[in-house]
């Protein structure tokens, strides 16, 4: 806050596990596929849009961060993760 009367906007950014947009590893990862275990990988699947953020899901987010349209924003944490934290996604009920 010691920032704020320079006009200095200080917040965070937080992503969360991004899938990549990079042909090549999107090959690598759908020829290796899931590796072996008792335990259900299906990570995407517990978020609430079934899906991994790319790194062009948070482009918006931090250009409008550094944007003057954030004027009056300061001191703030946004977390990009498709609901994934709301949803408490670790917590999975029996059903």
């Amino acid at each position: 806050m010691e920032l704020a009367e320079y006009r200095i906007r200080v917040n965070g950014f937080t992503p969360t596990a991004t899938m990549p947009e990079h042909p090549e590893l999107l090959r690598k990862l759908a020829e290796d596929g899931p590796p072996a275990s008792s335990y259900s990988m299906d990570f995407a699947g517990q978020f609430p849009w079934h899906r991994l953020p790319t790194p062009s899901d948070y482009v918006p987010t931090v250009v409008f961060l550094a944007s003057d349209d954030s004027a009056m924003i300061t001191g703030s944490n946004i977390t990009v993760d498709g609901g994934a934290m709301a949803k408490y996604w670790p917590w999975r009920p029996s059903r």
